[in-house]
């Protein structure tokens, strides 16, 4: 029986897939011998005195495929794959097939088939009749009959042994990051790897020829990869009574671990062997690529082992509510438990009228609806942390955030909101499920408007049945598409709001649930401890750069400066004893050339000590100092960094700033005795209107500020304090700036502020 390609109601408890296949098992009647039915990717039947193999598999719109996604002619070419590819797990390959198509109105069924035709020439599989009928969603399914090669026996799941050898055809993950790419996510990689990707999701390609090198070879036991590699090769281990130990996972270009362990729909083979030269030789006479060395199956039937460790068991499953129990037979019912005693009768009883009703029934129990409540939801949001903890870049990070949080609640649309320093308004915006086409017709990134600044005000989770509704709208901006349902919830890193996660058109549903609330919540608060690490990673990287720049600047001026030094003062000695005029001319030509040789590396020196700042490294240098102050001053500073700082990348303003801001940490560490440090850095503009005009001809500045709440200035303190103070004013007065110390005891607390600031180029220069 045929596997199911994707889950479109994972979030619902009760039977499971494999549950039902059980229970319609059992009410098939006994099996003839020599034939196979229930429970394989095909089943076995006799044929006069040979036997055939025969296997269905049908694809449902909205649950398999997503057409807003994908064409009605890559469902076709899926539909036929699925099928073809159950041949290949038994070591088939196709013969005929009859396809019974059940569509909407508006399908284009001649582009469905299409698809269906193009597969089949392809697969070698031809469409010999079928059905057509119309319906409320397009569904396809495809009845296979399918041979073996002469000499070669079909090779069920059963037929592992502890020892056997397991090996994949392929790596796996690729459809998975297809999804969302086709979803809009995966914008970091390079084009070709996301049309790869995209392509392995849309039009999938069955393993018949190694199926059947696996066949020839000697394969004990094989399955195709539909559900997710843990998830049938589960299956497989189970069918034989045997477990599995993993030592590799081949993971496709592109794709995560967690894509690869649970993604499902690659269709590469696992397979099962005693003997691996045989299968390998196999491979080589067919010419194919040898297979690629995963595992070995052990002989405790419940072991699930990737090097050593358990695995979580990532994949899809269908499920489907309780069946009655005249429907389908059942384990033997538990005994009921025994009935408390009657209750004594009233000692008093009344007179007359009529007796006191009895007390109503207990409520019948109802199903658990938390997310958690369901293992296989449960597995989803592992795979989706897992993925998420695979980066370090924060860029990539977020992106993935959102990507899983769209796929986990079986979202069309997602996004990732990022808060500005203010924390009143969007600075930045990951999507999902939007192309880079629509995005770039749409425009400008939103701020936080309407709904999405809900969260902004009032950072709590939010659900919205109907958007177009909600009185709360500001409505959509021009080639934006229309969305219904909504569910958002903020995203917090060490208690500060960092984001929001922002999901609308729950696929195959009215609106999100309470249960699709509660995981996403999960996954923001695992997202919070993704994004701390990955800025930490990053603060990190740049403190260990700026940590090595000046060490190489320490080691030019402290060895080679010095050495060069002394070998200009030992010529010029030498030079007044030159034995002749042309001696004396080449020696003085030698001092001037290692002067000019010093003064360039000093240059060197000083760019490494600031780190070389140039665009976009602005911010980077203010964060990596302020942090890399914490150490000496005993807390780790509070930081705010506007938005327009990357614009700035002047050398000069850049090498003050750098330095001023430095000079600042270091006095409020030496004589503040402060407790905390606040730094902010901006960018203002006055025009000729005032402050805020941006108009052509008007000027800006940079504006650093320092706050401590230390013991401040003191009134027996100079204003202009000591020599750390005055460098500071001289370095702003070059800019043709100025800085300020004031002594906040002045507005009633304690501490100082350090106002330093220099103008820059002119607005619209």
């Amino acid at each position: 029986m045929n596997v199911p390609r994707r889950r479109s109601d994972e979030g619902r408890t009760g039977l499971g897939e494999w549950e039902m296949i059980d229970a319609v098992r059992s009410r098939l009647g006994p099996v003839p011998p020599g034939e196979t039915w229930v429970g394989d990717d095909a089943a076995i039947v006799r044929v006069g005195s040979g036997e055939m193999l025969f296997a269905t598999d049908i694809v449902v719109e909205g649950v398999h495929v997503d057409l807003s996604l994908v064409g009605v002619d890559d469902m076709g070419w899926k539909a036929m794959s699925a099928n073809v590819s159950d041949m290949a797990a038994m070591g088939a390959g196709p013969s005929r097939s009859v396809v019974a198509i059940a569509a909407t109105f508006d399908t284009d069924l001649r582009l469905l088939y299409e698809g269906l035709l193009a597969a089949s020439e392809e697969l070698g599989c031809p469409i010999v009749g079928g059905d057509l009928s119309g319906s409320s969603a397009t569904v396809i399914t495809i009845a296979m009959l399918g041979t073996m090669e002469a000499g070669c026996k079909p090779v069920m799941r059963s037929g592992a042994h502890p020892g056997d050898v397991l090996f994949a055809t392929g790596p796996f993950g690729a459809a998975a990051a297809g999804l969302s790419v086709l979803r809009g996510g995966l914008a970091d990689l390079p084009a070709s790897t996301r049309e790869m990707l995209a392509n392995a999701y849309r039009r999938p390609a069955p393993r018949v020829a190694h199926g059947r090198a696996a066949a020839r070879g000697g394969a004990s036991a094989m399955i195709d990869v539909s559900d997710g590699l843990c998830a049938d090769l589960s299956h497989l281990v189970e069918a034989s009574g045997v477990g599995f130990s993993l030592d590799h996972v081949p993971v496709a270009e592109g794709c995560t671990l967690a894509e690869a362990l649970g993604g499902g729909e690659d269709y590469e083979l696992v397979f099962a062997a005693p003997d691996p030269t045989a299968v390998r030789e196999s491979f080589e006479a067919r010419g194919l690529d040898p297979p690629i060395r995963i595992g070995v199956c052990v002989e405790d039937p419940s072991a699930r082992l990737l090097d050593g460790e358990p695995i979580p068991l990532l994949g899809w499953e269908h499920r489907w509510a309780p069946m009655p129990t005249a429907a389908m037979p059942t384990p033997p019912p538990t005994p009921p438990p025994t009935p408390p005693p009657p209750p004594s009768p009233s000692p008093t009883p009344p007179a007359s009228g009529p007796s006191s009703p009895p007390p109503p029934p207990p409520p019948s129990p109802t199903p658990p609806a938390a997310w958690d409540a369901d293992p296989v939801r449960l597995k989803a949001l592992l795979d989706a942390v897992l993925v998420i903890e695979a980066y370090l870049d924060l860029p990539m990070v977020l992106q993935r955030i959102v990507d899983s949080a769209t796929s986990l609640a079986g979202a069309r649309y997602g996004a990732l909101g990022v808060l500005d320093a203010d924390r009143r308004r969007l600075s930045s915006f990951y999507t999902s499920g939007i192309s880079e086409e629509d995005a770039h017709k749409i425009g400008d990134l939103p701020t936080g408007k309407g709904i999405l600044g809900l969260l902004i005000t009032d950072p709590r989770p939010v659900r919205i049945a109907d958007l177009s509704s909600d009185p709360r709208r500001s409505g959509y901006p021009p080639n934006h598409p229309a969305m219904r349902s909504f569910l958002g919830v903020p995203v917090r890193v060490r208690g500060e709001v960092f984001g929001n996660l922002y999901l609308a058109d729950k696929i195959g549903q009215a609106e999100f649930t309470e249960a699709d609330e509660e995981m996403i919540v999960a996954l923001a608060k695992a997202a919070g401890i993704a994004i701390d690490n990955a800025r930490l990673h990053a603060h990190l990287r740049q403190l260990s750069l700026a940590q090595d720049r000046e060490r190489i600047a320490r080691d030019l001026h402290d060895t080679v400066v010095q050495r060069l030094f002394a070998t200009g003062l030992s010529l010029q000695s030498v030079l007044r004893r030159a034995p002749s005029i042309e001696i004396a001319r080449r020696l003085e030509a030698a001092v001037d050339d290692l002067d000019e040789t010093i003064s360039q590396i000093r240059s060197t020196i000083f760019a490494l000590s600031r780190d070389q700042v140039g665009k976009g490294e602005l911010r980077a240098e203010i964060m990596t100092l302020v942090l890399g102050s914490a150490p000496s001053l005993g807390f780790e500073p509070r930081v705010h960094v506007a938005e327009g700082i990357d614009a700035v990348t002047d050398p000069s303003v850049c090498e003050h700033l750098i330095a001023a801001l430095r000079e600042a940490l270091s006095n409020v560490g030496k004589h503040a005795r402060a407790s905390s440090v606040e730094v902010t850095l901006e960018v203002s503009h006055r025009g000729a209107g005032g402050v805020d005009d941006t108009r052509p001809g008007g000027t800006s500045e940079i504006v650093l500020r320092v706050v401590d709440d230390g013991v401040g200035i003191g009134a027996s303190i100079p204003r202009e304090g000591g020599q750390g103070v005055a460098n500071l004013a001289r370095r702003a007065e070059l800019l043709g700036g100025r800085m300020s110390l004031s002594d906040l005891g002045d507005q009633g607390i304690t501490g100082t502020e350090l106002v330093w600031s220099a103008p820059l180029s002119p607005v619209g220069s």
